[in-house]
């Protein structure tokens, strides 16, 4: 399969989450990925941003606001310092923008890879899951015997309209997309020629937090504080503007 832009560090994030696992459990290993995330994302942007420039308009933005505070006069005598004010924020956003979405691409990565490694896993052999297919189609979900598990979609007569491998454990297979080329789905697509569009399979969460209710317990109530928490700890202590 090929690999969408996002997918591009999927097989290096994988090859060395095996690695990793194998040293400590899954919960520490998607703490570290976080930490890792955050750290690379806020030192790229520390990188490709211009941090002097961008310190001397937040300077100069300070000045104006306390020059606007300290004003005691007419309406028309403050209209200089509210564009200036005005002016120089929109000039901060315009140069931290592009530097944003690049610094941006080292989390965004780390999602889509994490939420196919982490997010689902398989029923066991023998568990039965629903398979949602637009009626009148009913489908189900079928492991062959050697790990290798299909969709199979009948009609209401029970002819098998479509069978289709399920390649990993994503709750979603549909035909391709156009955004397909930003992040592919590692479960495969329907063809083209598909009765429908898509196929939803009630994949079991996988759950690596043992408290809280169960939309808490997968691996992003462990991804995302840890990667807030690191992403403004090296924002702190890197001095980032």
């Amino acid at each position: 399969m090929t690999l969408g832009l996002f997918d591009l560090p999927a097989p290096l994030l994988e090859w060395a989450d095996q690695r990793i696992t194998s040293v400590i459990p899954a919960p520490l290993s998607i703490a570290l990925w976080a930490v890792i995330g955050g750290v690379v994302c806020l030192e790229l942007y520390r990188v490709i941003s211009p941090q002097e420039r961008i310190t001397r308009i937040k300077r100069d933005a300070r000045t104006a606001q306390e020059e606007l505070a300290a004003y005691d006069g007419e309406m028309e005598g403050a209209w200089p310092l509210m564009k200036s004010m005005l002016g120089l924020s929109l000039k901060r956003v315009g140069i931290v923008i592009p530097a944003t979405l690049l610094a941006a691409y080292p989390v965004i990565a780390l999602l889509v890879w994490m939420s196919s490694a982490y997010g689902h896993v398989f029923p066991a052999h023998d568990e039965q899951v629903k398979v949602d297919v637009a009626l009148p189609l009913t489908g189900q979900l079928l492991n062959s015997g050697n790990g290798v598990r299909h969709i199979e979609a009948s009609g209401p007569g029970g002819d098998v309209l479509l069978d289709v491998p399920l390649a990993a454990p994503v709750p979603v297979v549909h035909k391709r997309q156009w955004w397909n080329w930003l992040m592919e789905n590692p479960a495969g697509y329907l063809p083209d020629d598909a009765p429908v569009d898509e196929i939803r399979v009630g994949l079991p969460r996988r759950e690596l937090v043992s408290m809280g209710p169960s939309w808490m317990r997968g691996w992003e109530a462990i991804f995302l504080p840890v990667l807030f928490v690191a992403a403004l700890g090296y924002k702190t202590a890197r001095h980032i503007d």
